[in-house]
């Protein structure tokens, strides 16, 4: 649902200038980093802190990297503020169709989820970013999972890195970003390669940067999973005692990629190819040429959608990348885990077939 930005959506307009300064005073913030990426999170509750750095627990740092931006994350019931505003005629939603894109000059520069009463903002001039929600508990639990990816999106919409949406498997010393939309197998491959072993940089959002040989990497933006109890049938993963499948559409199990089996986080993974996965259902997973034009099919539209703010900044991404790699198919055979066999055997020979 598009509104005109009639509402309130600046950071001025959501929370008073002097508030916002005292907060970004009063609380010391967390540092994270994500490849040329830093961010300061400044939570203003104890709640809201762990929430978000459930999924980034891995990139906490000491200080400041080279591109810093600084997030005040507050929830207005604890911090005794007056509640976010609503979108009017939003009031019955409920997610995941509850999202509001507000708009300026054709570029969304707010996001509002009225079935939580949220708010993301970004402020380019001063690389300040805002969420702000009237109830933490309220926020869909997929949410958590990527936390602060919309204000990471804006912030690197002018930068030559950014978000893309794939599954990465393997560690510093080479691995693939799978490339598709929900259902072709790409977080049942990577808990089967996690499951055996392997590493990666995540499931579903990865931040993509080049090095100075002009090497891709892809690097660890969130340590989450999503399980689907299709995929915990195939691999034979386990999800944490209790968890409950939960998420839009298909139902899956969200947990830490680190607890997954034998599998563990890779913080930053040189790309050899972008390999594009289908289900074939034959008895063996076969990795052969493939296309770039339909790479970037699979990866720049679905980027723009999971990332919302910039999908022509996404977009752009994507096409860097399809150049810069191999691009192949990947059918996959009845067996997740020999398809992470093959996976790793390509890595390791770089054969193809």
């Amino acid at each position: 649902m598009t509104q005109g930005a009639t509402p309130p959506h600046r950071l001025a307009d959501l929370v008073p200038a002097p508030q916002l300064a005292a907060i970004f005073a009063r609380v010391p913030p967390l540092f994270y980093r994500i490849g040329p990426l830093s961010i300061a999170l400044h939570a203003a509750d104890a709640r809201l802190a762990a929430l978000l750095g459930g999924a980034l627990h891995h990139a906490r740092s000491d200080g400041p990297g080279p591109c810093h931006i600084r997030v005040a994350a507050v929830d207005t019931g604890q911090a005794g503020l007056p509640a976010p505003p609503m979108v009017p005629g939003t009031e019955h939603l409920t997610p995941p169709m509850d999202e509001v894109n507000l708009r300026a000059g054709g570029r969304i520069i707010a996001i509002h989820q009225a079935g939580a009463r949220a708010w993301e903002t970004y402020d380019a001039a001063s690389r300040t970013g805002l969420l702000l929600v009237a109830d933490a508990a309220r926020v869909a639990p997929w949410e958590w999972a990527s936390p602060l990816k919309r204000l990471i999106a804006w912030a690197t919409r002018e930068e030559p890195f950014g978000l893309l949406h794939g599954a990465v498997m393997g560690d510093a010393r080479g691995g693939v970003l799978l490339a598709g939309t929900t259902g072709v197998g790409k977080s049942t491959t990577t808990a089967a390669a996690l499951l055996a072993g392997m590493g990666s940089a995540g499931d579903d959002v990865t931040l993509i940067a080049w090095d100075p040989e002009g090497t891709p990497v892809a690097h660890a933006a969130f340590d989450a999973v999503k399980l689907s109890e299709e995929t915990l049938r195939l691999t034979g993963a386990r999800p944490p005692s209790g968890s409950a499948a939960t998420g839009p559409g298909l139902a899956k199990h969200i947990m830490p990629l680190r607890q997954l089996g034998k599998g563990r986080l890779s913080p930053m993974v040189p790309l050899r190819a972008i390999l594009l996965p289908r289900l074939t259902g034959g008895a063996r997973s076969v990795i052969a040429p493939g296309s770039a034009a339909a790479a970037l099919r699979a990866l720049g539209p679905v980027s723009g959608f999971v990332m919302r703010v910039t999908p022509e900044a996404s977009f752009a991404l994507a096409a860097r990348l399809v150049r810069s790699l191999p691009c192949l198919d990947l059918d996959l055979g009845r067996d997740p885990a020999e398809a992470a066999a093959r996976i790793g055997a390509f890595l390791g020979d770089g054969a193809v077939g």
